[in-house]
């Protein structure tokens, strides 16, 4: 079990102080519907959003209701805050070395991308990032992150501005799990960031599930009805 288990792990004793310290530095940037949600995050149940929050730690949200849809993402953030500051305080030994799988060794969720990174140590090589903690952990090349086949591995990509059929953000696609997660190069363009351009390339998501492959990857800013 990782040691900040997101999905059986009891909510941190602030996590809704932070939200509303959170949601009231959005408010004035917000769209009007965002800001309008948030205007009755006051008046929303304590115990209800300590559902919401749990159903999003464990991927089983069913946002039917628009002000709980509204809302997910601000949650998100505020639960990604809370995380990524518990995973800054893990001593090097809390995780095992080596460690390669499909969910993050510090909280047990899901990735929202691979990322290649570049520099002196370790050009070239891929990490998975956290959805929720935003720790990255090594996985090799060429081989699908949920199920770890390394046999008819894909890659499909949108042409950018410039026409170049290379771009940064691609799409690793598996034919044992049917699974699709983005990969995003630092070598094609050093200044990809792994949340930011899985949302701009969601027409690539689009395009991929009409062949027949599903969304792996998690992103806590982006959710659906």
């Amino acid at each position: 079990m990782p040691p900040l288990d997101a999905h059986g792990a009891d909510l941190p004793a602030n996590w809704q102080d932070v939200l509303l310290a959170l949601a009231a530095d959005v408010a004035p940037h917000a769209p009007a519907g965002l800001q309008n949600a948030i205007a009755e995050l006051a008046d929303f149940p304590a115990e209800r959003l300590d559902a919401l929050a749990r159903a999003i730690l464990r991927c089983e949200e069913n946002l039917s209701n628009p002000l709980e849809l509204a809302l997910a993402p601000v949650i998100g953030a505020a639960l990604q805050m809370l995380w990524t500051a518990r995973v800054q305080a893990l001593q090097a030994g809390d995780i095992p070395a080596g460690f390669e799988d499909s969910l993050c060794p510090a909280c047990g969720s899901h990735p929202v991308a691979s990322i290649v990174r570049i520099g002196d140590a370790g050009h070239g090589v891929r990490y998975a990032a956290c959805s929720l903690c935003a720790c990255e952990w090594h996985v090799t090349r060429i081989k699908c992150v949920p199920c770890h086949n390394t046999r008819g591995i894909a890659y499909q990509g949108l042409a950018n501005e410039q026409g170049d059929p290379h771009p940064a953000v691609k799409a690793e696609t598996c034919p044992e799990c049917h699974s699709s997660l983005k990969i995003v190069s630092m070598e094609k363009d050093p200044l990809v960031e792994a949340f930011a351009d899985d949302l701009a390339t969601l027409a690539l998501d689009m395009l991929v599930d009409e062949t027949g492959f599903h969304r792996a990857g998690r992103n806590l800013f982006l959710f659906t009805p």
